[in-house]
């Protein structure tokens, strides 16, 4: 029967998607450490090397990547790739979790912790990648639970709101505070640890505000053209 055999080619055709996307997210996962890696060696070759080469979004590609782990378990399990459950789901948080632990057990004779060697600031960031995911995972599993008020606070609640303008501005206000902290000789008369409090409290003070303002002035301007803009 022709409807058949279109069904079963739209069944083949999903499957050959999936694994296609699975192995191209495990390249990305592997390719961004790599990437960091060249990137110390040419920083090393022209006499300044930094430790944070997460800066260029071809080395941070595999946090993005790994930040939709869980939505791509979801679908897997969805597609009956994987069997739902929330056992199956725990397995899948205890795998990342020592993922974590394993890498940064590898990466510390290799300087992971001061990032000064080649091998440990490829991986300065990759075991904090999947702790994270395992985190999220962690709250996703109480957060289907009875325990669910444990991770549905308010104020958190409100944070993710405003997380995608926090990540867009904090670095340029951090920036301007310690250009203005330097210019004005403020940084070498306070104590270097009460600094650091004063920076924060006052960089989130100024942060969090213009986050909760740029939906409304900027990003839900920009989003409405697509209505008038798509075909």
């Amino acid at each position: 029967m022709p409807e058949l055999d279109s069904i079963r080619g739209v069944a083949i055709l999903g499957v050959l998607l999936y694994h296609g996307l699975l192995l191209l997210l495990a390249f990305v996962i592997l390719f961004s450490p790599a990437s960091r890696l060249i990137s110390f060696y040419l920083a090393r070759s022209n006499g300044f090397v930094s430790y944070v080469c997460n800066d260029y979004t071809w080395n941070a590609l595999d946090g993005l990547v790994l930040g939709a782990f869980w939505p791509f378990f979801s679908a897997s399990c969805l597609k009956g790739q994987l069997k739902p459950s929330r056992a199956v789901f725990q397995k899948a948080l205890i795998v990342v979790f020592r993922t974590a632990l394993t890498v940064w057990g590898i990466g510390i004779p290799f300087g992971i912790i001061t990032h000064q060697e080649a091998v440990g600031a490829a991986l300065q960031v990759t075991p904090w990648h999947f702790l994270f995911v395992a985190l999220i995972g962690l709250c996703l599993l109480v957060g289907s639970s009875r325990q669910k008020r444990f991770v549905q606070v308010k104020s958190f609640q409100f944070l993710g709101e405003v997380s995608y303008g926090l990540y867009l501005y904090h670095l340029l206000i951090f920036t301007l505070f310690d250009h203005f902290a330097r210019s004005t000789g403020i940084s070498s008369t306070i104590d270097p640890i009460f600094m650091l409090l004063i920076r924060f409290l006052i960089v989130s003070a100024i942060a969090i505000p213009a986050s909760l303002l740029s939906p409304r002035l900027f990003e839900d301007r920009f989003l409405n053209l697509k209505t008038r803009l798509a075909p």
